[in-house]
């Protein structure tokens, strides 16, 4: 299909957080920095790390949304500074869901589809002169994924294939023809992820996961331009979280190779370590409440060699976010009935890079943005 508007609508997302990465898909990480390797959360945590459906004794469905409101400003310089254009691609809507149950004492299973990447900007409104090109940019992703599990005495194990779609879609306005060389053009492809978690039973869990590549190809209609080849790197990463009384500690580390994926290689992507640390207070009678922490360096390195990777960068794809800051709670409306919040912060970050050097002086483009979510989700136990 040209245009798959319904996809858009379902996983509309822009300058995701850790690279092209949501920090997290399920509520209650999201409230925790980000973790989710080794914490058992519910249904929707499954695409976290699928040995984790283990740890639910009923069947859930659950189901979030979250409300990604990014603020990207653009400039160019050439001796006289121009000033910042705003990005209209402001307000996005990203919904999950998931469905989980166990088989037996041993086996659980689900199926859930999660929106869990993209970025974009809108430029067409940029003031002409700007040298920002009308820039209109949208990458969007979603996993559709059935994780399985097995669990032993202390040990579970866990697979997940996934079906990743994804959209692309490019528009630009030189001074006399506008081009739309990537016209929403959508791709799909299948990859998997598997996950390990021991369990100590003294309240401590470490878990172990591992996601495939996922190559993505989108095609275009429009010379000189060609197949473009956009490849969601593989990811590896611990995580571990201890439980005493009535308090919740996790740590998660997880690699993510942008440097060896088809497409973001050739744009001067570098891999990201990403840091994640959560806190959880549940000693009020129906209340819990959350806090975290995330730090991933930026995978965007803007250097004078790299020239054009820093204009495309930086003016289409701006993923220059490094710290999260997040907030959450749940409610336990009833026995079977949870509400969980999510509020994440990434302050502004500002990133300039050189794009040519002239007799008269240096070409620079400088971007700025800031990012702000709030999610919330409703899980029904039965």
């Amino acid at each position: 299909m040209k245009r798959l508007y319904f996809f858009a609508m379902l996983v509309s997302l822009a300058n995701a957080t850790n690279g092209d990465l949501m920090i997290a898909t399920d509520t209650k990480s999201m409230g925790m920095g980000g973790v989710g390797i080794a914490m058992p959360s519910g249904a929707l945590a499954s695409i976290n790390n699928p040995a984790l459906l283990s740890y639910m004794d009923k069947r859930e469905i659950s189901l979030n949304a979250t409300i990604f409101l990014p603020t990207i400003e653009t400039k160019t310089e050439f001796i006289v500074d121009k000033d910042y254009q705003e990005s209209d691609s402001s307000l996005y809507i990203i919904p999950s869901i998931a469905y989980a149950t166990p088989l037996d004492d041993r086996w659980s299973m689900g199926i859930g589809m999660w929106g869990v990447a993209g970025m974009g900007v809108d430029f067409s409104s940029a003031e002409n002169g700007s040298g920002l090109f009308g820039m209109v940019t949208d990458l969007m992703i979603m996993d559709i994924a059935t994780p399985i599990s097995y669990r032993f005495d202390d040990f579970t194990l866990g697979v997940a294939p996934i079906l990743q779609v994804g959209m692309l879609n490019i528009e630009y306005q030189t001074s006399t023809d506008k081009h739309h060389p990537y016209d929403s053009e959508v791709d799909y492809n299948i990859g998997v992820k598997v996950g390990a978690i021991y369990d100590w039973h003294n309240g401590l869990l470490i878990g172990a996961v591992y996601q495939s590549a996922i190559s993505m190809s989108y095609d275009s209609s429009e010379e000189p331009f060609s197949s473009l080849k956009l490849q969601q790197p593989q990811e590896y990463g611990i995580g571990v979280s201890y439980s005493i009384e009535k308090h919740l500690f996790a740590f998660d580390y997880k690699h993510i190779d942008w440097d060896k994926a088809d497409g973001y290689r050739e744009f001067g992507w570098h891999s990201q370590n990403v840091y994640a640390f959560g806190y959880e207070y549940s000693g009020f009678e129906s209340y819990k409440l959350r806090v975290g922490y995330n730090y991933a360096k930026a995978p965007i390195e803007t250097s004078d060699a790299q020239a054009f990777n820093n204009y495309l960068n930086l003016l289409g794809f701006p993923a220059t976010s490094t710290t999260h800051y997040t907030f959450g709670t749940s409610y336990q409306y009833s026995k079977d009935i949870e509400i969980d919040t999510a509020l994440i912060y990434s302050p502004s970050k500002d990133t300039k890079g050189r794009v040519l050097k002239t007799a008269l002086g240096d070409i620079d483009i400088s971007n700025r943005h800031k990012e702000l979510s709030f999610t919330v989700a409703f899980s029904y136990k039965f």
